[in-house]
């Protein structure tokens, strides 16, 4: 941003606490997300439940695609490392696709 820690902490003093609280907040969203793809892998993705495809196909957009999105397009430090959480999920639907029903 080409701003320096003083100018920050000047300006906006109490902005350093906040965005710790942000990104604890924020890793407690990922954790929950991770926990849930996780469930819905090993059980509706499993069963092949009608509609789970589209669900998990739909909360990864609004959620990494998103975060993603938006951290390429305010050139983030991150914006790599935030794109490649990405990839797990695009390949599990890929693989689920892919992958025929088991009688």
């Amino acid at each position: 941003m080409g701003t320096s820690m003083a100018q920050i902490q000047l300006s906006i003093p109490g902005l350093l606490i906040w965005l710790r609280r942000v990104f604890w907040v924020m890793g407690g969203y990922m954790f929950a997300t991770g926990l849930l793809t996780f469930y819905v892998a090993f059980t509706s993705f499993r069963e092949r439940v009608r509609g789970a495809a589209g669900v998990v196909a739909i909360s990864g957009l609004t959620s990494i695609g998103l975060m993603a999105t938006v951290n390429m397009m305010i050139a983030s430090d991150f914006k790599w490392l935030i794109l490649s959480f990405v990839v797990p999920w695009v390949l599990a639907l890929v693989l689920y696709r892919s992958e025929r029903s088991v009688p």
